[in-house]
């Protein structure tokens, strides 16, 4: 998969502009995936990003991000449009994307990179700002950059989807969602591993990160309309 995913970038490192996209759908890299739910559409991918991109990417933006002291994670934007080395992921990320919703045009509205500690965690929220008419952030791709341990923790969690990809009616605590035990949809970190969900009305794409235990998370998310 690694082979024929490098034998992509000669054509899909592209300088901006990139992202209207009339992207060549070969720059999509090869990979696994799992479908999780389909309302909301939920899909895991194993390997669209590749290993030296991670590394390059957190070399480079590591030392730039402010470690945050509180129970929360600490995050920085990423500029697709200016810095090569996120123009680079994103021109391979969009035709990923498209490859799921072939009749939508898929644009980034914004790029960040985000680092959990131990013990950090983010309660339960909403990505898209107006749930209503869904303008903008119609769509989460969620990048693990990093690998945490089974029994770590860090997992993305679905306040309302569970495992077999049902409707969960009832309200949880963060807490219970994120034990072992729960109905609830979890993905757990893995470098490489990617997240693809759509923001769909109302309150069913709701998600939290479990509390970390092991070492540092470190995720890339990507925004988008269609």
């Amino acid at each position: 998969m690694l082979a024929a995913a490098a034998a992509h970038d000669a054509t899909c490192r592209l300088p901006p502009p990139l992202l209207s996209s009339p992207m060549a759908p070969s720059c999509a890299i090869p990979y696994r995936q799992e479908v999780v739910a389909q309302d909301p559409y939920i899909v895991v991918l194993h390997g669209p990003i590749l290993s030296l991109d991670i590394a390059n990417l957190l070399n480079t933006y590591r030392p730039r991000i402010d470690v945050s002291a509180s129970r929360y994670s600490a995050s920085m934007y990423l500029n697709w449009t200016t810095e090569p080395q996120i123009a680079s992921i994103a021109a391979r990320v969009v035709p990923t994307i498209e490859s799921f919703f072939p009749d939508a045009l898929v644009r980034i509205e914004s790029v960040a990179l985000t680092r959990y500690a131990t013990g950090q965690s983010y309660g339960w929220h909403l990505d898209a700002y107006n749930m209503q008419t869904l303008e903008s952030r119609a769509l989460t791709f969620l990048v693990y950059l990093t690998d945490v341990p089974h029994g770590g923790g860090g997992e993305t969690v679905f306040a309302h989807v569970a495992s077999d990809g049902s409707r969960i009616a009832a309200d949880s605590t963060l807490a219970r969602a994120c034990e072992a035990s729960s109905r609830h949809t979890k993905v757990s970190p893995h470098a490489g591993r990617a997240l693809l969900f759509r923001n769909v009305a109302g309150a069913v794409a709701t998600h939290g990160s479990c509390v970390l235990h092991g070492p540092v998370k470190w995720i890339m998310q990507f925004w988008m309309s269609i």
